[in-house]
């Protein structure tokens, strides 16, 4: 199988994930190619100004991981996929909209890039109403633009690999989102990766098969099927499910520790 991985930035443990994923696929006998930014967005989910400073240092750090997987591991930027016509279109490309809803409307070529863009917005922000002012807009723009680097770039970068299968981190994002629609236009199966926080010290990797980590219909089947599998009772999981919502409501602790 064609396994096509995308490190968008090392810079948190999603990047470690992707490693040990690269090095998994190879052994099992995989064709494993990995595509990494290569500093070419305008700002991203971990360097919100488009810092050169901060690209340099990501780039070092992509640098130096590759260097810890096996030699058979097939490597490009993703620059290496766009041309400067590509890049000149991108930059005079213009966007419009006057509210959250006209942003969540924005698509090109079938993608969404107005909802990628508007949720790294609030991870940056928790501002879920901006005000559409010009300087908004000068930001806002070169996150939609980022977006449509991965498109364009993954777009051929498909065309050239042909994978079969496609790996990313969270996909929730403005430069990683565009890839996973690509993938489902093209009938390809995928996997994003996220992590779960137990505590400090036990950091746990998962896996959504053709899913966001978000997605609703992904989670509703993993809830019906734990609960399905449980041992308790069903008045038990009737008992323990709803002490849960009562808790919550009434505002007290609901985790199994107090930390």
């Amino acid at each position: 199988m064609k396994i096509l991985f995308f490190l968008d930035s090392p810079w948190d443990t999603h990047h470690a994930y992707i490693i040990d994923e690269i090095k998994i696929a190879i052994e099992d006998g995989h064709e494993v190619t990995l595509i990494t930014c290569d500093a070419e967005f305008e700002a991203c989910r971990f360097n919100p100004t488009g810092n050169k400073l901060s690209c340099g240092i990501c780039k070092k750090y992509q640098k130096e991981s590759v260097q810890l997987l096996p030699t058979t591991l097939i490597t490009f930027p993703l620059k290496h996929f766009l041309t400067e016509t590509d890049k000149k279109e991108i930059q005079s490309q213009q966007f419009t909209y006057n509210s959250v809803e006209d942003i969540k409307n924005l698509t090109f070529e079938g993608v969404d890039i107005g909802y990628g863009s508007f949720s790294t917005y609030i991870d940056f922000t928790r501002n879920l109403s901006p005000i559409f002012n010009k300087k908004f807009k000068k930001y806002f723009d070169k996150l939609l633009r980022s977006s449509l680097i991965t498109l364009k770039g993954m777009r051929k970068a498909f065309k050239t690999i042909q994978p079969d299968k496609v790996v990313v981190r969270n996909g929730r994002h403005h430069q990683n989102r565009p890839l996973l629609r690509l993938a489902e236009q093209n009938n390809l199966i995928f996997d994003t990766l996220e992590h779960i926080i137990k505590n400090p010290n036990d950091v746990r990797k998962e896996i959504y098969h053709n899913s966001l980590p978000h997605g609703v219909r992904y989670n509703n089947d993993t809830a019906l099927k734990n609960w399905n599998n449980s041992e308790l009772s069903e008045e038990e999981k009737m008992q323990k499910g709803s002490s849960f919502f009562e808790k919550r409501i009434n505002g007290e602790l609901v985790a199994d520790v107090k930390i």
